[in-house]
């Protein structure tokens, strides 16, 4: 069975917009594809069709696609695995580069590499990747033994919120407000992490989403503060304080802001924190399933 060039508008579309998103520009890997040999050869399989056997292949990179010729599709001179685009070899260390950005993780780097590019062998890339940074063995994180408290579901998103702050970290302090539904998460950066600053972010996301049911906390001093407790009772939100020898129960706060602290610590002065942060929050849309799980696993993409 051949493989067909997709025309598709809407389908092309949503592939396209997928790959804008990337540190590579669509117009980028459209040259490099139009020109690199093996990228040549894997574009004119996809549109004439493909041999019937891998070894009738001469080169051995191109062949490495036979076991995904039947998924592979052509939109406007890019090669496409479904809505994930097939990225050329010269731009994979620079894609690997960015999924590491927020320093994720190998299970949780390959779900963000599966939502938008591929390439034979990324899931061994994306390991010898994580494994060559020698800072992300030094904070590696020691995994969480204790079990998670398991939350009822929501009714509605923002019905229940989790709030936690991370820092200080280079001399700021990190906000991060969770949704427990969708686990969306909004981060707000300030220099003090004090009570009536905790407040206005909080007015500004419930003047943006609406006022939370539930606010859930653990036991900081900005939110067992008379002001807090004053600002929930006005607006008629159930305060939940973890308590101090369970402070897990929070865990969907912790987890994200577990993550969200040692990515920034690692940024060891060559970076901006302020691009660091928004490199981080680049994968919201993965984050809502992430952080849904207190374990992930991965399928391997290297099979056919």
């Amino acid at each position: 069975m051949y493989s067909l060039v997709n025309e598709d508008a809407s389908a092309g579309c949503f592939a396209i917009e997928t790959a804008r998103t990337l540190p590579v520009t669509f117009e980028a890997m459209k040259v490099e594809t139009s020109e690199n040999d093996v990228m040549k050869q894997l574009l004119s399989y996809v549109k004439n069709g493909w041999p019937q056997h891998p070894m009738q292949i001469q080169d051995t990179a191109v062949a490495k696609f036979f076991p995904r010729r039947d998924s592979l599709i052509a939109i406007k001179g890019c090669v496409f695995l479904g809505d994930r685009i097939v990225v050329p070899d010269c731009y994979r260390q620079m894609i690997l580069k960015e999924l590491h950005a927020g320093h994720p993780g190998v299970a949780r780097m390959k779900l963000l590499g599966h939502s938008k590019v591929y390439w034979p062998g990324i899931d061994n890339d994306i390991e010898r990747a994580v494994k060559s940074y020698e800072q992300c063995a030094v904070n590696s994180r020691t995994p969480i033994k204790c079990t998670l408290r398991s939350w009822p579901i929501p009714r509605a998103p923002w019905s229940r919120i989790h709030i936690d702050f991370a820092g200080p970290v280079n001399g700021f302090y990190y906000l991060v407000i969770v949704d427990a539904l969708t686990n969306w998460p909004e981060v707000f950066r300030m220099t003090a992490a004090t009570t009536t600053k905790t407040l206005e972010c909080l007015e500004e996301v419930f003047s943006r989403q609406g006022l939370c049911d539930t606010l859930v906390s653990n036991n900081g001093p900005q939110f067992v503060s008379k002001e807090f407790e004053n600002f929930c009772m006005q607006y008629g939100i159930y305060h939940i304080k973890t308590p101090p020898y369970y402070p897990q129960s929070n865990g969907q706060a912790e987890r994200f802001v577990d993550l969200l602290k040692t990515g920034l610590k690692k940024l060891d002065g060559k970076e901006n924190a302020d691009r660091v942060l928004r490199r981080f929050l680049f994968v919201l849309p993965l984050h809502a399933f992430i952080y849904s799980r207190a374990e992930v696993t991965v399928p391997a993409d290297d099979g056919p």
